[in-house]
């Protein structure tokens, strides 16, 4: 009750005058695949667009490289260590979210597409359930962590569904919402979608059943495949309907949609037309690599078994998949230019903050490696990231400055006049956005938690400006890149002699960001 009546203080004006939020992630998204972020060859004009009216963060690095801790990172302000979700989990219902926070202060609250706080294998093959559970109660008991605090959290109409007041799911596994509507619109569509979708068997179809599913590269890869999802019934679009239908019914305001695409997150499936727009044999292929100077002897299990795998992948396995990578951010681009042209027609845009951001990167074909994992290179771990205001921002402002995921949540608390909570440990961007600033983070942090099936190994990451450390745990071996000399982290330095002090003066840095960043909740009221 005491945070919401200081919300209620916090003096935002009446329902009609306070802004909007729209917060928009895409999964998986490379910072350096849109236009505005020099990418000459993606087509993105409506991102590009947007991105433009607003401040652009050339270096916003996540603080873990795989779904469900970064957006628990992104939508709380706090480490994923603090939250207690390193890797994959469940984010615990008493944590506070930008929802929840929101909704306090008298936003109606939506989400549409891939939340991803809750465990999808889980709730796929243990519970039966096809669609994403928003409700953490769903899960405390099988997770530990039921208590009379966590089941207090659950039953909270602030805290239900992580603050959310509508949600429409759509995640990896997880189609059930999608799969209803596609019904609906194209049955005969049903079909494809499900042969394209991971873990799912419906109407005697399976996962990679071909026919529907036209697979490519299929002694390499399981989930290439040439789409039989037009572009107008594929779950991106779906996603961009739910969420204008919510705005058109909260017009009136305020309101914070979190519209949130799975792609580009694999299975590669671009939908037509756009899995033609770009000509596999014209995309780049990845250089050659020098194992013995990139990586380290000792790396653990897991994290060796990608790179020996990976590395036998023929060119044209890489060009396809960038071909398609790119065909569908530029789908994804296409359903947001109706996002972006609705709010204007609706005259809603000028009073809306728009925030856009992915939870983390894909490595196609960097290093010739796919997908993700322990290796955290900067086409991983860094994340394209706009926000706009119209009358607030400056249009067409680059911070080159590097900033932080956990930077977002508290950052646009600040934009709305809001308070920010005790608990967040990013820093408030604002007069970075307002150009009084020029000052980032002089160092970034990520991390990652082992899976028991070690395709995730543990990995701590610490960057500068110059230097860059990726330490596994364990394992007690490294990478060191000089990104000033090695921009494409290529020559790992992490055994040179030469190297040995700037080393320890990193393993010492990240040391101390482990004392720094530990929980600031509950605050301290007294020496005694």
């Amino acid at each position: 009750m005491r945070e919401h009546e200081q919300s209620g203080r916090a003096g935002i004006g009446d329902r009609g005058r306070r802004p909007n939020v729209l917060l928009v992630m895409t999964d998986q998204h490379r910072a350096d695949a849109l236009g505005c972020m020099g990418n000459r060859t993606v087509q993105t004009p409506n991102l590009d667009r947007m991105a433009h009216r607003g401040v652009i963060f050339d270096q916003a690095y996540v603080q873990c490289p795989v779904c469900m801790a970064s957006r628990a990172a992104i939508h709380t302000g706090r480490y994923p260590d603090t939250l207690r979700m390193r890797s994959m989990g469940l984010l615990p219902p008493d944590e506070v979210t930008l929802a929840e926070t929101l909704k306090r202060a008298g936003y109606r609250t939506g989400m549409f597409g891939k939340l991803h706080f809750t465990p999808q294998g889980y709730t796929l093959h243990d519970r039966g359930a096809d669609r994403p559970v928003f409700d953490a109660g769903f899960f405390l008991e099988d997770a530990g962590i039921l208590s009379a605090a966590t089941r207090a959290a659950v039953e909270d109409p602030y805290k239900r569904n992580y603050g959310f007041d509508v949600c429409v799911g759509v995640e990896d596994l997880l189609w059930g919402h999608y799969l209803d509507w596609l019904a609906e619109v194209s049955p005969e569509h049903r079909k494809y979608a499900v042969a394209e979708n991971w873990g799912r068997k419906t109407d005697g179809v399976k996962y990679n059943q071909s026919p529907p599913a036209i697979p490519r590269f299929r002694s390499h890869v399981s989930d290439f495949f040439d789409s039989g999802i037009p572009a107008e019934l594929h779950p991106s679009r779906f996603i961009v309907e739910k969420t204008l239908e919510f705005i058109r019914e909260n017009r009136g305001g305020p309101f914070f949609a979190h519209c949130s695409f799975v792609d580009p997150h694999h299975p590669f499936n671009a939908p037509s037309p756009f899995s033609r727009m770009y000509p596999p044999e014209e995309m780049t292929v990845p250089a050659e690599l020098d194992l013995e100077a990139c990586y380290p002897t000792g790396l653990p299990e897991g994290v060796q078994k990608k790179i020996d795998r990976h590395i036998r992948f023929p060119n044209e396995l890489w060009q396809w998949a960038l071909a398609n990578y790119y065909g569908m951010i530029s789908h994804i681009d296409d359903c947001l230019g109706r996002l972006f042209d609705g709010l204007e027609a609706m005259q809603l845009l000028e009073n809306t903050i728009v925030v856009f951001t992915a939870d983390h990167g894909e490595y196609v074909g960097d290093h010739r490696l796919l997908y993700k994992g322990s290796l955290l290179f900067d086409g991983l771990v860094r994340v394209p990231l706009f926000m706009t205001r119209a009358g607030t921002l400056q249009g067409g402002r680059r911070v080159s400055a590097m900033v932080q995921e956990i930077d977002i949540c508290p950052t646009v608390m600040s934009q709305l006049g809001l308070p920010i909570h005790p608990g967040v440990q990013g820093r408030d961007l604002s007069a970075v956005l307002r150009g009084e600033s020029e000052q980032g983070s002089e160092r970034v942090y990520c991390e990652l938690d082992e899976l028991p099936d070690k395709t995730y190994m543990p990995s701590q990451m610490i960057r500068g400006d110059r230097w860059k450390l990726n330490y596994f745990p364990g394992a007690r071996t490294g990478m060191l890149y000089d990104l000033r000399e090695d921009p494409d982290e290529s020559r790992n330095r992490y055994s040179d002699p030469e190297c040995h002090a700037v080393r320890h003066e990193l393993m010492m840095d990240l040391l101390d960001h482990h004392y720094r960043a530990k929980d600031p909740l509950p605050i301290r009221l007294s020496q005694a």
